[in-house]
């Protein structure tokens, strides 16, 4: 598979608005950089920054009065800054929050597109997953989400998912759970992409899919969030 996983960095912060994580890109070519941030409430991210370029967001899930679901969003930016370089995230309002940065490569393309993108949120459950169907060849989907198990290593991705990131996010009273996960999809169709746990959770987050130059992309957006959360698109 051209797709290829370069690195993932991971970091936590107790009722901090603004943090910067250092995180070493690889120098081959046709890289994209995907950051998946989980909030513990209806704050938003005003700006994420890569060696003092802006990253695009991806999708966000804004969680609001509901006390046991978080705010999710995926940002990305291709061609990021090779080398070790400072990546900068900027909330709405100071709260406990949790970033994972993961960078790709595609050695048979030139560059990237976003194909689409899903929001959803559910629980208690212990099988967090969502399906999704893909608008192009080859799309590199990533999946970032909050939930309530404040516990790492309590996710097993499932089966053909490739679990980049299970850590615990905020630093304080209240932390919570955070995950994100990719898988590749060679051919144009429908998939899964998620975890299962130790226990019940409730849970939100954010799925997107990129697809390499060449592929046919889709337009299509389609939100899929259960009963009882409030999201707030932007």
């Amino acid at each position: 598979m051209a797709i290829t996983h370069d690195a993932t960095t991971t970091a936590a912060y107790d009722s901090d608005a603004q943090q910067t994580i250092a995180h070493t890109t690889t120098t081959s070519l046709n890289r994209i950089m995907v950051v998946g941030v989980t909030v513990d409430s209806d704050d938003i991210v005003s700006q994420i920054a890569y060696n003092g370029t802006n990253l695009t967001q991806g999708g966000e899930i804004n969680v609001s009065g509901d006390g046991t679901h978080y705010s999710v969003e995926i940002w990305y930016l291709v061609d990021p800054s090779t080398g070790n370089n400072n990546l900068t995230v900027t909330l709405s309002d100071s709260d406990d929050f949790g970033v994972a940065i993961a960078t790709y490569y595609d050695t048979a393309n030139s560059t990237w597109t976003k194909d689409l993108d899903d929001i959803y949120g559910a629980g208690p459950t212990q099988t967090v997953q969502l399906s999704f169907t893909t608008g192009g060849d080859n799309a590199l989907i990533v999946a970032m989400t909050g939930d309530s198990e404040d516990a790492a290593d309590f996710r097993t991705a499932e089966a053909n998912t490739n679990e980049r990131a299970d850590f615990i996010t905020g630093e304080g009273a209240g932390d919570f759970g955070g995950w994100l996960g990719d898988k590749v999809l060679p051919s144009t169709g429908a998939t899964t992409i998620g975890y299962t746990t130790g226990g019940d959770v409730t849970y939100s987050g954010v799925v997107v899919s990129f697809v390499p130059s060449g592929g046919a992309v889709s337009t299509a957006v389609s939100d899929l969030i259960s009963p009882g959360i409030i999201a707030s698109p932007r």
